[in-house]
């Protein structure tokens, strides 16, 4: 089991550090999650005497931040975004080759529509607010339905990129992973248009179980269409509890099916405990024996 950088909390020393503390506390390794931050000097200090303790890391943290008016995506059809985000690709596979990682998480980005990102963002945010989704229904529904000419030519152009990087690094495990706004491209039907139709059979996903469960709690997919659709092909899994809009609980806290999730993971799938840095780390074993009772080692 191991520890999300999330964790520690912004102002925490650096991941050598939480290393450290993790393994103080019989966590193996400590991985930087979508959303997670490591600085330049984290990654180039990182010692090899520690690979295999980062065993996997997100595509967000591994690369300098982006220009907001530069936008970067790996499912844009409009070629000068899609390509700045391949040109990411050297500090990701530089930061993974320093760190020792042998696995990345990709989240794929946002539907084009117009306004659609823009509206994801809003109703996550008044989720969060209130603790339930809000009446918009009227936003919610173009989200939930996209059109499908424009989502082809998206799920292209990101099985374009996703080739692109097996192809330069054949034995890197590349998962791909929900987003928690209802805009997120991904869905579960696209994980098996992704490795059947596209032919991408070497493809992973990354569970996030909070992530998820905020999809379903918009009307979106359930937790388990996402564990049906991969089978197989889980790569990792998020473990952090959810209820009314708030993700990063302690296992038990929540809605999370835990025992469900059990079912599903793979014997070699990367566990990394995620919770809010407003619980003591020294309260993290209790929640990893918790996760034991529902049958996650």
């Amino acid at each position: 089991m191991n520890l999300a950088q999330t964790c520690f909390g912004s102002n925490a020393d650096g991941i050598q550090a939480q290393i450290d503390l993790a393994a103080e506390f019989g966590f193996s390794g400590v991985v930087p999650l979508p959303g997670d931050l490591l600085t330049i000097d984290d990654v180039e200090a990182f010692p090899a005497h520690l690979h295999g303790r980062v065993p996997v890391a997100a595509w967000s943290c591994l690369h300098p931040p982006a220009d907001t008016n530069l936008p970067a995506s790996p499912s844009s059809t409009v070629t000068e975004i899609w390509s700045r985000a391949a040109q990411q690709w050297t500090s990701v596979r530089s930061g993974l080759q320093l760190l020792g990682a042998q696995a990345l998480i990709l989240d794929v980005g946002f539907l084009q529509a117009a306004g659609a990102q823009q509206r994801g963002e809003k109703l996550l945010m008044d989720f969060m607010e209130n603790g339930a989704p809000g009446p918009a229904q009227e936003a919610l529904e173009p989200l939930q339905n996209p059109a499908g000419g424009e989502l082809e030519r998206q799920l292209d152009a990101l099985a374009r990129f996703l080739h692109g990087i097996h192809q330069r690094a054949p034995g890197l495990i590349l998962a791909v992973t929900a987003n928690a706004s209802p805009a997120g491209l991904l869905r579960p039907a696209h994980l098996q248009i992704l490795r059947q139709d596209a032919g991408l059979t070497w493809l992973s996903y990354w569970h996030d179980c909070g992530n998820v469960q905020t999809r379903a709690a918009f009307g979106m997919e359930q937790p388990g269409d996402w564990l049906d659709a991969a089978g197989g092909a889980i790569a990792g899994c998020t473990l952090q509890d959810w209820a009314d809009g708030r993700d990063l609980l302690l296992p038990g806290e929540g809605q999370v099916d835990f025992q469900l999730v059990a079912e599903y993971l793979p014997r070699p799938a990367v566990r990394v405990l995620a919770a809010a840095p407003v619980y003591p780390i020294g309260s993290l074993p209790a929640a990893r024996e918790a996760l034991a009772s529902f049958g996650i080692r």
